[in-house]
């Protein structure tokens, strides 16, 4: 892991945190009530937890539903787009039937894998 990887780590754990301390603060007062560095903050560990959150191929075997393999290079890019304000686009193909879920997709996947008859 290189300083880039593992400063982006730094950074999104502690947005991650933030975001935790501030759910508990918004179901109190409200989004509208937070400073607008705290709301841009909240978004913006809202759409890393949704980017984390992604088809990935690790998870084919627990879930069923086709992933895809993504470069740990897409992912970094990913994230830091995130941070930057950015949505967080990957490359991946985005109209392809088994592309991983991105920020732009918010359709929970539907399909599953079929089980191979058991005779």
């Amino acid at each position: 892991m290189g300083a880039r990887h593992y400063d982006l780590s730094v950074k999104v754990q502690s947005l991650i945190q933030k975001h935790e301390s501030l759910k508990s603060i918004i179901a109190i007062i409200g989004e509208n009530e937070l400073s607008p560095t705290d709301r841009a903050d909240f978004a913006k560990a809202s759409k890393l937890i949704k980017f984390f959150s992604q088809r990935m191929f690790v998870t084919e075997v627990l879930t069923g539903i086709k992933g895809e393999y993504l470069t740990r290079e897409q992912t970094l890019k990913g994230i830091e787009d995130i941070l930057a304000g950015g949505e967080g686009k990957t490359g991946a193909p985005e109209e392809a039937p088994d592309a991983p879920a991105t920020l732009a997709d918010d359709k929970p996947a539907t399909t599953k894998k079929e089980e191979p008859d058991k005779a």
